[in-house]
């Protein structure tokens, strides 16, 4: 089974690795390649391994979309040679032959010397073997990546009992 690499078209990064988890793409930085590109989503897109050996891109709903060889996609099957345009940013489709690394592994080393070195930490998804199957991300999972609403870092409860009705002041 062959292993992806995703390389910036303008030179700037050495790109990340598609192994056996989704690699998500955005401005934000929780995403497993962050990019500082105004006209991306803070989620924008997902690369994600399916099936035997095969690979798609998923847009997650991005102002702008997400292309594929110039033509502007969903959800689409990737082949080696695919030109990916998310924003003003290009990246390419290539098999790895795992010279990428230079010391740097899996994942979270490519995606961290894609940005320069930068801190914030991109999830790690070299853990897995590819084929394993823990790739499989479901809606939830996915939701849960994003921040709550107003950016706090606590877990927002809800409390699901009725409102009381307040009383009227009177006149």
């Amino acid at each position: 089974m062959p292993t992806y690499r995703l390389t910036f078209q303008d030179g700037s990064g050495q790109g990340v690795v598609v192994t056996g988890r989704p690699v998500t793409i955005g401005r934000n930085d929780d995403n497993v390649l962050p990019i500082k590109d105004d006209l991306l989503s803070r989620y924008h897109c997902v690369i994600e391994p399916y099936g035997e050996g095969l690979v798609r891109i998923r847009d997650l709903g991005s102002r702008n979309g997400t292309k594929v060889n110039g033509s502007k996609i969903q959800d689409h099957q990737l082949a080696v040679g695919d030109l990916i345009k998310i924003g003003t940013t290009q990246l390419a489709v290539e098999v790895d032959d795992g010279s990428a690394g230079e010391g740097q592994s899996g994942v979270a080393g490519l995606a961290r010397a894609a940005r320069g070195g930068g801190g914030g930490g991109p999830r790690d998804n070299a853990d897995e073997t590819p084929g394993s199957g823990a790739w499989a991300t479901s809606l939830r999972e996915l939701i849960e990546l994003l921040p709550p609403k107003g950016g706090a870092d606590e877990a927002v409860t809800m409390d699901r009992r009725p409102r009381q009705a307040h009383p009227r002041p009177r006149r």
